[in-house]
């Protein structure tokens, strides 16, 4: 089944889904725990912020795949696509929610079952399944995105990208700063923008020498030190443009680290290739999932930095990776539930 797939692809949904995990454990902790210090504030966002990559080079991969005119993807399969995603949200985003409500009642009741379902619909559930509402949009929008790189040239693809950095990102930061221009356009999605640069990214369109690449991980990565002090350590309030995916700065590292690893020499030991593979096999189980164990850490078990202290987090992000793909790696075992997840 894995002899036809890109190794480097899977070594890069492996490292991604890695980086989300250690995002949510850090990011928990720092908006949730009174007693975190500065400077442990400081250091979760740094990590937090050093990591926004993960999410848009998933897009990216995606983007690689889909995209490609060689690839057929009917209207039916495309439905497909978009009943898959819809049916894992309804399922978790229901079931998380309603986990929510009992960890807020501390009890359960069955009324709590349409409240939770409702509260799925409207976009009330665990934060990290924004990404699955997003997936369904661009699913939606993936026949107009497979027309584009079909039909047009490299020219046209190119001024397609620039307006959507400019409109989505570069506007946006030259408000921040104070400079509002009257040109805008609301229905562009920087996601999109991300399925368009893995294209080009393996068409050869653009085109990353690993120094520049280097470089600019480098310079993006001193950056969110300086965002992270700004925001943790003297107080300032940071505008969400400086570090979001939109951000100028998480364009450019996500593309730089899509760039070297998709280039990044394999390792010859079938044991470490099995484990990387079974890993992005399991991948968006693991995204669905790992926020269960975190929770269940941090609110059932009372494992947290306030009664263990900050390095607590390290043994918490190791605990969930592998509680998180044990559990993952299991429900696949049921067949209904691997053609899903």
């Amino acid at each position: 089944m894995q002899k036809n797939k890109d190794i480097n692809l899977e070594y890069i949904r492996t490292i991604a889904c890695l980086g989300v995990v250690l995002i949510h454990v850090m990011k928990s902790a720092h908006d949730v725990f009174s007693n975190m210090s500065q400077v442990n504030l400081f250091i979760c966002d740094i990590f937090v912020d050093n990591l926004r990559w993960c999410v848009p080079v998933f897009l990216m991969i995606s983007g690689y795949l889909l995209l490609d005119p060689a690839k057929e993807v009917p209207l039916a399969k495309v439905g497909k696509y978009i009943w898959r995603i819809a049916v894992v949200l309804a399922v978790f985003g229901t079931g998380f929610a309603f986990l929510e409500l009992v960890f807020e009642a501390k009890t359960i009741q069955v009324s709590m079952i349409p409240r939770a379902f409702y509260n799925m619909l409207t976009g009330n559930t665990w934060d990290h399944l924004w990404y699955l509402y997003t997936l369904i949009v661009l699913y939606c929008f993936l026949p107009l995105m497979k027309s584009v790189t079909s039909k047009l040239g490299t020219r046209e693809l190119s001024f397609i990208c620039v307006m959507i950095f400019l409109f989505v990102s570069l506007l946006p930061s030259l408000k921040a700063l104070g400079l509002t221009l009257g040109i805008a356009l609301n229905i562009m999605s920087v996601y999109m923008l991300y399925m368009f640069l893995g294209y080009m990214l393996r068409k050869g369109y653009l085109v990353i020498p690993a120094a520049a690449a280097i470089s600019g991980l480098i310079a993006t990565g001193v950056y969110f030190v300086f965002v992270a002090y700004g925001a943790n350590i003297r107080h300032y309030e940071v505008a969400e443009i400086w570090y979001s995916h939109a951000s100028i700065a998480v364009i450019v590292q996500s593309i730089c680290v899509f760039s070297l690893l998709i280039k990044m020499p394999i390792s010859k030991k079938p044991g470490l290739n099995r484990l990387i593979l079974s890993c992005a096999d399991n991948s968006f189980g693991i995204y669905i999932m790992h926020m269960l164990w975190i929770n269940l850490i941090y609110k059932f078990f009372k494992i947290t930095p306030e009664r263990f202290g900050f390095p607590i987090l390290l043994p918490v992000f190791v605990a969930t990776c592998i509680l998180t793909y044990i559990s993952v790696w299991c429900m696949r075992r049921i067949r209904i539930v691997r053609k899903y997840i």
